[in-house]
């Protein structure tokens, strides 16, 4: 299964990379998301799994909390 995740973000890179400027800027079925906006949102998926964030007491976050911190005003749904 590591394998196949593995070939599946590799080739998720591949196509980014091959991306123009206006591929990148060209808006997607989610109003208001470009396709930047979506590769960046689901991109983070491998390293929240691979290495979610700790809370305070450091057991691992909830993934509940991720998607707060996430969806928060000042998170990164927002900020990129």
């Amino acid at each position: 299964m590591i394998d196949a995740l593995e070939a599946v973000w590799r080739r998720w890179a591949e196509v980014g990379a091959g991306l123009t400027e206006a591929e990148w800027s060209t808006p997607s079925r989610c109003a208001g998301w470009d396709v930047a906006a979506l590769f960046a949102h689901v991109g983070v998926f491998p390293q929240a799994v691979l290495d979610p964030p700790e809370a305070d007491g450091g057991e691992p976050v909830s993934a509940v909390a991720i998607l707060r911190g996430f969806n928060a005003p000042s998170g990164v749904a927002h900020s990129t």
